[in-house]
């Protein structure tokens, strides 16, 4: 059995999480950014790519010292509380699988697909997702590859193996947060944490609103035919999203470069490092390419 999410809701998903999340992934991630951008060129763990005078085991101790500033910041919950509009989706995402797979899968597949398409391209991709406005050095381009790798491997819980000898050492590191981040999953899909109510104001600007509707119109034929095949809605019930899509403009609306908002889930950059699209964006990070 597999728990890999369709393409269309994994994107739809990821938009959502985008528009929604922008201002908390930036709250987890910036410190992360700011001790690897403004740290010297220490971040190479692989004997193969060392240069100059730079030791493996040094470099270790960093990258680790950075992947313990990103798992502090990720499940300390009361400092960095997930918005509720996150949380819900996470929850509910959760009772829907729960039909199809064990109590184990579930967490990990939600958990996956928060780190997975949400977390994880917005590290490797800082300045596209607003989580760094600055020009990011070639060296912490590096850097930030192997941690995404490094929480990759802490989210799934599967450690290093022959592929990537130079990453094995630190197979003892990720067993020692393994637990701390599914705990923090636990919080994310359990019923408590759905219902509290969110300190976060969670609505969204209107081009952030037109954004997630031309996503939904975009891939409205795919949606019409799953839940066709699947009779998974009464008829009447698609017919009223489709109508609801048109009117509002979302079957109507080309998917791609939308107007930067002010005041939604993304924070702006400077003018003259114009964000992308949401929607392409979620593209690109709904299963992102290998990490080199």
């Amino acid at each position: 059995r597999s728990t890999n999410m369709d393409p269309v809701p994994r994107h739809i998903l990821s938009t959502y999480f985008l528009l929604c999340g922008g201002k908390y992934i930036v709250s987890i991630l910036r410190p992360v950014m700011s001790a690897v951008c403004y740290a010297p060129d220490a971040w190479e763990i692989d004997p193969n790519r060392l240069t100059g005078n730079q030791s493996v085991e040094e470099n270790m101790k960093n990258i680790t010292a950075v992947s313990d500033i990103f798992v502090a910041q990720l499940t300390s919950h009361q400092k960095r509380q997930v918005p509720d509009s996150l949380r819900r989706v996470c929850f509910l995402l959760g009772k829907a699988m729960e039909k199809k797979f064990k109590a184990a899968e579930v967490l990990q597949a939600v958990g996956g697909f928060f780190f997975f398409n949400f977390f994880c391209p917005a590290l490797l991709s800082p300045t596209d997702f607003g989580v760094w406005t600055e020009a990011v050095p070639k060296h912490a381009l590096r850097g930030l590859i192997i941690l995404s790798k490094i929480l990759n491997a802490i989210s799934s819980g599967v450690r290093f193996g022959p592929k990537e000898k130079y990453m094995a050492p630190l197979n003892s590191f990720i067993d020692g947060h393994v637990e701390s981040v599914r705990n923090f999953y636990r919080l994310m899909v359990s019923t408590k944490v759905a219902a509290d109510k969110s300190t976060h104001d969670t609505r969204i600007s209107q081009t952030s609103f037109e954004e997630l509707l031309s996503t939904l119109g975009s891939h409205f034929p795919q949606i019409s035919e799953s839940i066709r095949a699947k009779n998974s809605a009464p008829p009447q019930a698609l017919a009223a999203l489709e109508k609801f899509l048109r009117k509002e403009g979302g079957i109507s609306m080309e998917l791609g470069e939308a107007a930067a908002s002010e005041g939604d889930g993304i924070p702006q950059q400077s003018s003259g490092n114009r964000r992308k699209s949401i929607a392409s964006l979620a593209r690109s990070s709904s299963g992102y390419g290998p990490l080199l």
